[in-house]
């Protein structure tokens, strides 16, 4: 596609046209769905002063000038920090939809500025938010095809309840005949190198190992026969979610899949300040020994905890991967107006 054809996709697109209409029932049908069950709509900045710490993640920069002094600002890649400063001050359930960034994700499943649904309830936990997946799948489904199947990628998908729930552990046995539990940090290059990989020993680490057989061994067979719940990731993965209290190994995570394609990802919240303090220590000494950004700790973030987050699960929500789903496509450009793969002179890469 040459640069002035993408320029002028939105004329005569009848695709575009009708995923925009499909777009804004979904966001009306969302509303009504968190109206009627007593959450607060919330709204929290687009700009702060710290972005996420995950070292998967890399923050779009910008420069905020006061009286000729520079201060070092970022889009947020989500509004999760914010919305826990809400959880502790009293708010109690909410949810927000609204505009996250994160530079560097560009592909057919990811465009970097994408719309995102969050949600919290207090005094719950990830299986609570499980079942508002699934009610909120179900009455989508009902309101947008009035039934519960909707046909995806040349087959049916069922979407009423219960949704099948497999953990990370058992998912890595069943599909890759590996047993987490049992791996020592000297395996994984071995395990990568006889996988094809070319990776020197050094950058064979925990996480680079599990993202490389999760993404190609993996998550290609989550949820094709029904929606699935991937639960209890391990530790080392789990920046903001609570630890297992019978598998201090795992955390109270999930994600859903349904063929293939990952829709949310939710926890059980971390509200302990001291651990909290800890892992983000550790993700800026990942940060930095992969040479990624310097981002700041959110010590405003941690004191909100450290004066007392009650007990609460939430949920992101990615609105553009929903659209997806229910317009019967693999590709995100096919339900974002402006993508950045078609903007004047940007040179695709997907």
């Amino acid at each position: 596609m040459d640069n002035k054809s993408k320029n002028f996709r939105l004329l005569d697109n009848d695709k575009l046209k009708n995923n925009a209409l499909l777009r804004a029932k979904i966001l009306r049908l969302t509303r009504t769905f968190f109206q009627d069950r007593g959450f607060l709509e919330v709204d929290t900045p687009l700009v702060d002063v710290c972005p996420s710490m995950e070292p998967a993640i890399k923050a779009f920069e910008t420069d905020y000038f006061d009286a000729g002094a520079r201060h070092t600002m970022y889009l947020q890649s989500s509004p999760e920090y914010n919305m826990k400063k809400l959880l502790v001050g009293g708010y109690g359930n909410i949810y927000q939809i609204t505009k996250s960034f994160r530079n560097s994700e560009l592909t057919r499943l990811h465009n970097p500025e994408f719309t995102i649904l969050e949600w919290y309830r207090t005094g719950s936990d990830y299986h609570r938010i499980m079942d508002d997946v699934q009610d909120l799948m179900t009455f989508l489904v009902k309101g947008i095809k009035s039934g519960s199947t909707i046909n995806y990628l040349n087959k049916k998908v069922d979407l009423s309840p219960p949704y099948d729930r497999l953990t990370i552990k058992d998912a890595f046995r069943i599909y890759s005949n590996i047993d987490l539990e049992s791996l020592t940090d000297t395996e994984y290059y071995d395990i990568l190198r006889g996988k094809g990989l070319e990776i020197k020993r050094n950058d064979a680490d925990f996480s680079v190992f599990f993202y490389y057989i999760f993404v190609n061994e993996i998550e290609p067979n989550l949820g094709n026969d029904k929606p699935v719940f991937l639960m209890d990731f391990p530790v080392r993965l789990g920046s903001l979610a609570r630890k297992k209290s019978d598998e201090p190994e795992c955390v109270e995570r999930f994600e859903l899949y349904i063929r293939g394609l990952e829709l949310c990802n939710a926890f059980s919240e971390l509200n302990d300040h001291d651990e909290q303090l800890s892992r983000f220590l550790t993700e800026k000494r990942q940060r930095a020994d992969r040479g990624l950004g310097d981002y700041p700790i959110d010590e405003d973030f941690l004191g909100f905890l450290k004066t007392g987050m009650p007990d609460a699960a939430g949920v992101a929500f990615g609105i553009d991967r929903l659209l997806m789903l229910f317009a019967d496509t693999d590709d995100i450009n096919d339900v974002i107006l402006f993508p950045f793969s078609a903007m004047k002179d940007f040179k695709e890469n997907v």
